[in-house]
């Protein structure tokens, strides 16, 4: 590990702090993902599209794109005129692709840069060439950006009739059409998985899992925590048990990813265990590695050189005392001896959040000695351009003129953290937030060209080196949890199949009870799940305290099964802003104190029936123990494995829901109790 200068620190001037700008002060603390999982990697650029695409069954359209819409068409054009590429796998490859082709349902684990895709295409290549009658394949991906790019590799190996669906697409057309309606005259479609799940759970359209034989999951490892890719395969599950394991007239199931993660644990055993359940809900077979070719893969595979860089010193900037942002420094010393050695250098640099990605094009057009180096910004398409989000157009542009070499950096979000595939990237750079094993793995895998280098700038601020540092040692365990896995299976798969369907009818049961205790409260008079916000009034044999009706002026709601009057916000705030909002309300408002089992299973009932991944409670560290807002000591807990960490707030665990300490920087839906 590289180890940290000295860092000289002097007090801040009026022109210091002109001359960074006005953002430049929260660069190296913004918004910090505190509690990471393997299983999925939303950030605030994945979520909005999920959210923007999961309400429009109907799919909208915008009349502002003219131009991406005339781009695409040309493109269409010209590849009719253009004979498919011919190809051939690789050995590493061919072992790859070896279970899959003989028709099991798998997850396939390859570096970043290793052809996965190719791997994938010989997949669907094997499908077209026996295609069920009727029957259709799909390629399902995580992020807008990634179905044009798959599309187009696709279209470049193989021709066939494809056609893409996703949120961005379907807002361009000025004729939307269902997917009953496309069918018929397409046999592959790429797709975003909400937009496939939008169809299959439409019943206007004439969409079910029997339509195809085939479901290609790209970036797998997203396949949890509700995320569009599981319910589709929980519909997948659901169905087979129902036909007692019969899966004959179902599509079969294969995921591509670089890492799969192993969980929030840190023991090989609880690994294993991790991946089993992984493999359940996938309902795959096995677990496919490269293991007779590895010396093939070593020779084709990039793998960039790490470098980590953690500050020992808190970021001056945030309090105020200097001008020298050590992380800045940094960033800048790498920048410009990466130029030196290679001026067609291409370089990412991932930050947490989209005005982040401003403020250090910003900050290299200001600084003297990077302004010959031209940097633009890469961020999600969901978001408004005075929110900082890009047109998807513009997405394409940016990404043309950076592999051209007309920019040679880009200031992304996570959302470029996966799929982007630019060979002559030479420098990867993660900026000073702390994602989870799997996001540190995928960003390291954009750097494509030969000899790239991967660094991690981090700083003491909120843990932040504590938890990069901790990411590095996690994909050792990872490959011993896999190794393992493969030995029990290969061993005894029988067992294997045995354990797998009793863990899926055991996730099946979970989704029932699930569903059954929210279909039972609906029907309680005057609680909904669906009625949060109409606060519609209540019953005069309701016990609803006077208390709770002079909040309901406020917008504060009666739950009558846990008596608690309270008020849930769906905008996401950090801890002190969660506090802040709270208290806004009345004096007697406040972050729900959880002290007993019945206010614990409140929190959690609301984080369930929401959706949502945590909300922060009241409790703030003092010492070594907790205190609630009026100072007195917090002695009930629901603490999760290892907790209390370091952390200065409290709020419930994303996986979990159990409780544990936070920095209180990453923003959560906001719950308040009205205590008056």
């Amino acid at each position: 590990m590289e180890q940290p200068p000295s860092i000289s620190l002097y007090e801040r001037t009026e022109d210091d702090t002109s001359a960074l700008g006005d953002g430049i002060a929260k660069l190296s603390l913004d918004q910090i993902d505190d509690h990471p999982t393997e299983v999925s990697l939303f950030d605030e650029e994945e979520e909005e599209e999920k959210v923007s695409e999961s309400k429009t069954s109907k799919y909208a359209y915008s009349e502002n794109a003219n131009l991406a819409e005339e781009n695409d068409l040309l493109k269409k054009q010209k590849k009719k005129h253009v004979e498919p590429k011919k190809f051939e796998l690789r050995p590493y490859q061919q072992e790859l692709a070896e279970r899959a082709l003989r028709g099991d349902n798998c997850v396939i684990i390859a570096p970043t840069g290793s052809g996965k895709t190719h791997v994938a295409i010989r997949i669907i290549q094997h499908h077209l060439e026996k295609l069920e009658r009727g029957k259709k394949i799909v390629f399902i991906v995580d992020k807008n950006n990634l179905a044009n790019q798959q599309s187009e590799r696709i279209e470049e190996y193989l021709k066939c009739r494809l056609k893409v669906i996703s949120g961005d697409i379907q807002r361009e057309v000025e004729c939307v059409q269902d997917w009953d309606s496309l069918l018929p005259h397409y046999d592959v479609f790429v797709s975003t998985a909400q937009m496939l799940l939008n169809a299959i759970n439409d019943p206007e359209q004439n969409v079910c899992l029997e339509s195809f034989c085939l479901f290609i999951f790209d970036e797998c490892h997203h396949c949890g925590r509700k995320h569009p890719f599981q319910r589709i395969v929980d519909k997948y599950v659901d169905t087979r048990l129902d036909r007692n394991g019969d899966k004959s007239r179902l599509p079969q199931v294969v995921g591509f990813t670089a890492s799969l993660g192993v969980g929030k644990v840190n023991a090989l055993g609880n690994a294993v265990e991790h991946l089993k359940t992984f493999l359940a809900i996938m309902d795959a077979d096995c677990l496919v590695t490269v293991q007779r070719n590895k010396q093939d893969l070593a020779t084709h595979v990039n793998n960039p050189k790490q470098y980590e860089y953690m500050t020992l010193e808190a970021s001056a900037l945030d309090h105020g005392r200097t001008s020298e942002n050590p992380l800045l420094e940094k960033l800048k010393e790498i920048i410009i001896s990466t130029y030196a050695e290679e001026p067609n250098m291409r370089a990412i640099v991932f930050v947490r959040t989209r005005i982040m990605t401003e403020c250090l094009v910003n900050w290299m057009e200001d600084t003297e000695e990077l302004q010959h180096i031209k940097a633009q910004k890469y961020t999600g398409a969901k978001a408004s351009i005075s929110e900082g989000g890009m047109e998807r157009h513009e997405q394409v542009s940016a990404l043309e003129l950076f592999r051209d070499g007309e920019y040679k950096v880009i200031m992304a979000t996570t959302v470029a953290e996966e799929g982007l595939d630019i060979k002559e990237c030479n420098l990867v750079v993660r900026y000073d937030y702390a994602g989870s094993p799997v996001a540190m793995m995928q960003a390291r895998g954009r750097g494509r060209a030969k000899n790239s280098r991967f660094y991690i700038l981090a700083s003491a601020d909120k843990c932040v080196a504590e938890k990069e540092q901790a990411n590095v040692t996690i994909e050792p365990l990872m490959e011993a949890a896999m190794k393992q896995l493969q030995r029990l299976i290969e061993l005894d798969s029988y067992t294997f199949q045995v354990q797998k369907q009793g863990c899926q009818r055991q996730m099946k049961r979970e989704r029932e009870l699930e569903t059954y205790q929210q279909q039972s409260k609906v029907t309680v008079p005057n609680y909904s799940i669906y009625n949060l916000r109409l606060r519609e009034p209540v019953q005069e044999n309701d016990p609803y305290p006077a208390s709770c009706s002079i909040a309901g002026a406020l917008g504060y709601s009666w739950d009558s099964i846990y008596s608690i009057c309270y008020k849930f916000y769906a905008n996401e705030l950090d801890a002190e802003e969660s506090k802040a909002k709270c208290q806004s309300d009345d004096p007697s408002s406040r972050l729900l104190l959880v002290d007993s089992d019945n206010a614990y299973n409140f929190a959690v009932h609301i984080v369930v029936t929401n959706s949502i991944e945590s909300i922060y409670l009241q409790g703030i560290r003092s010492g070594t123990e907790f205190v609630d807002d009026h100072g007195n000591v917090i002695t009930y807990f629901r603490w999760d494995d290892g907790e209390p960490g370091s952390g200065e707030h409290l709020q419930t665990e994303r996986d979990s829901r159990l409780q544990e300490a936070s920095s209180g920087g990453t923003s959560h839906p906001v719950l308040c109790r009205f205590y008056g």
